[in-house]
């Protein structure tokens, strides 16, 4: 469980970053589906729907031909919406 908590404070850093400039739309909506996996390991079904839900939003707003139900999306919807950098 300390690996949740750990990734769950990580999440939550994330998360306040990312809600401060709407450039980092799509990259709150990955937090807030990463966040809604971990509170669903924890057993916080409710609290993970919720942000499955706010994440879904997000994701609509940033892709809006995208006519896919909550249930449809998988990990992957996500993390496309991000541009990871290498060096």
């Amino acid at each position: 469980m300390e690996t949740n908590t750990s990734f769950s404070e990580y999440l939550s850093n994330a998360e306040r970053v990312f809600s401060k400039s709407h450039y980092y739309k799509r990259d709150l909506a990955r937090c807030k589906y990463r966040t809604g996996q971990v509170l669903q390991l924890a057993g916080r079904d409710e609290d993970a729907f919720e942000e499955d839900a706010r994440a879904y939003e997000l994701r609509k707003a940033l892709v809006p031909g995208d006519a896919r139900g909550i249930g449809e999306m998988v990990e992957a919807d996500y993390d496309e919406l991000v541009a990871f950098w290498t060096v």
